[in-house]
């Protein structure tokens, strides 16, 4: 296998790469000081800074609209990449929990995250968007919880009020392929 490129540009190592899934051309990196670059592989990027400076632990790229889902500590962050700033931050309900692997389902209407909790032991979990009123707990809506992917509501961007509650699922892992190609993406030294 050759190198076809070598992009550069980071502050320090790259911890997560993800292609585009409808494009090879485009490429999301993210590195352990917290910084996000889009890639077209003609050398321009699109960056964005964590404020934190957090770890950016895993990117995943919507499968039809310009939107990445970025991963940092216990946040998930909604970023258009021709803006400067994400459009929409949800955080864990708490701050001990880490989220180490997101992605969008294939039709981009949910998006699975991998959340470690260092005093609760690990657990895979599924984050979806849904409404959540004033005065309403999530053990008062039990009974309403989906239970099958497919009938998950649909996540909506458009209601700054919304919440994201968590429901453990029982999900096999599965691998991101990779194209075969090599593909270097570096810090700036």
């Amino acid at each position: 296998m050759e190198c076809i490129q070598t992009l550069r540009g980071h502050p320090r190592s790259v911890w997560c790469l993800n292609f585009h899934p409808s494009s090879n051309e485009l490429l999301a990196s993210g590195c352990l000081g917290g910084q996000v670059r889009v890639w077209d592989l003609q050398g321009r990027s699109e960056v964005w800074n964590s404020e934190k400076g957090t770890t950016i632990t895993s990117l995943s790229f919507h499968p039809y609209e310009r939107l990445l889902a970025i991963a940092t500590g216990n946040e998930v962050l909604l970023w258009d990449w021709s803006q400067k700033q994400p459009i929409k931050t949800v955080a864990t309900s708490s701050s001990e929990e880490y989220i180490r692997l997101i992605r969008f389902d294939h039709h981009g209407h949910h998006l699975l995250t991998g959340i470690t909790n260092p005093t609760r032991g690990s657990q895979e979990r599924l984050l979806y968007g849904r409404r959540s009123f004033p005065g309403q707990f999530p053990n008062e809506m039990e009974d309403d919880v989906p239970t099958e992917p497919d009938t998950f509501p649909e996540p909506s961007l458009a209601d700054p009020h919304q919440t994201i509650e968590y429901q453990p699922m029982n999900k096999q892992k599965t691998r991101t392929e990779i194209p075969r190609q090599k593909l270097q993406v570096v810090r700036d030294m």
